[in-house]
């Protein structure tokens, strides 16, 4: 009889290797590398994306032939997923050298004897069947010839008057009946027979059964193999959404960072600019107050270049409507936001640019008609202002 095949022994590879940390048992899976400083496995805490690229390698380690490099390969690539950057990603080859050297000798401990292939074992079946059926037709053809009479002379049957006793007995008709023992003989070969036959069928069967078997474990890692890649691309799927989301958060904070700046350096500019403004405003009504003081200029200075002129640097050849309505437009914060108050500012520049009141304070502009001219330019923006108002 033909023994059944050996079953072959899947062994855990997450125990094997001792992926679990005992001193940290509550974490899924710490760093696996060793801390000589501290005389203890590392404690740092693995990644959920990397453990999940894990125990895909460690699902499939135990289907892994242990000749050749597709071993070593994910050994290696397993080291890397489990070992922390900062600290022991160094040790990856001391790493995968050792867990390799674990399976070895576990596959040495569990394989002692030779396992045979479900084909190997259906060919052997089928050998000892086609021996079984040699060893039953051998045995036919002995009963069948031991049935047949041995012939003899017609002389020496007449020598005996009647038949050996206990052989064959008479009949009425004169014919020769088989005596018990022959009886008996014919029997035991007919339930030898039936026995043999017996054992063909229940052989036939088995061998049935161990083709169904070996189709059901076929089905079973084919299954297996289908549920490994749906979790292989499960990974890859989940690894590649949180890559694109990554990549969208560092663009959204890119962006934002970008018009942060944008906002900062508007600001800055318009603190600038209101700083600059403030400024102008200060010499401007610095130089009419020392005007206010003094009730009328000097006969040795230039009129056009002692005139406190409403425009931003000051200079008499800046001023025009569009840049002397812009001087009004910044006064000072507390005069420009306020209707009221910027209503006030106006009416108190007509003080002084009033064609009566410049020239109480500049009696040389009545014989410079040019500067005149600039005096009488800057009242009129001050009216078209005030009217909108």
């Amino acid at each position: 009889m033909v023994s059944g095949p050996h079953h072959r022994q899947i062994w855990d590879a997450f125990v094997l290797l001792g992926m679990r940390n005992p001193d940290k048992p509550h974490i899924a899976l710490t760093c696996v590398g060793y801390a000589p400083s501290k005389h203890r496995r590392c404690r740092v805490e693995t990644g959920w994306h990397n453990i999940a690229a894990a125990k895909i390698i460690l699902n499939d380690l135990p289907g892994v032939k242990t000749t050749g490099d597709e071993l070593v390969g994910m050994l290696q690539k397993l080291a890397a997923l489990t070992l922390c950057r900062r600290f022991h990603r160094h040790q990856e080859a001391e790493v995968a050298a050792g867990w390799h050297q674990i399976i070895l000798d576990e596959i040495d401990d569990r394989y002692q004897s030779p396992t045979d292939p479900a084909s190997d074992t259906s060919n052997d079946l089928w050998e000892e069947l086609q021996r079984l059926q040699h060893k039953l037709d051998e045995i036919r053809r002995k009963a069948k010839s031991s049935r047949q009479p041995s012939t003899t002379s017609k002389g020496a049957a007449s020598s005996h008057s009647g038949p050996e006793k206990g052989n064959t007995t008479k009949t009425s008709d004169g014919s020769a009946k088989p005596s018990n023992a022959q009886d008996t003989c014919e029997r035991r070969e007919a339930e030898n027979e039936a026995r043999r036959k017996e054992e063909v069928r229940r052989e036939k069967a088995r061998l049935q059964a161990e083709r169904e078997r070996a189709a059901k474990e076929a089905e079973t890692q084919r299954q297996e193999e289908a549920r490994r890649q749906a979790m292989r691309e499960r990974a890859a799927r989940e690894a590649e959404a949180q890559q694109k989301a990554e990549r969208e958060r560092l663009k959204r904070e890119k962006e934002k960072a970008a018009r942060e700046q944008q906002e900062q350096q508007a600001f800055e500019r318009r603190e600038r600019e209101r700083r600059n403004w403030d400024s102008s405003w200060k010499r401007y009504t610095r130089d009419w107050e020392k005007m206010a003081r003094l009730r009328t200029s000097t006969f040795l200075e230039d009129v056009k270049e002692s005139v406190p002129w409403p425009v931003k640097d000051g200079v008499w050849r800046d001023v025009c409507e569009t840049n002397v309505e812009e001087f009004f437009r910044n006064a000072p914060v507390g005069a420009s936001k306020v209707p009221s108050k910027f209503r006030s500012l106006l009416r108190r520049q007509t003080l002084y640019w009033h064609e009566d009141k410049i020239r109480q304070f500049y009696p040389r502009i009545a014989g410079d008609a040019e500067t005149s001219g600039l005096a009488q330019l800057v009242m009129q923006v001050i009216n078209r202002m005030s009217e909108r108002m």
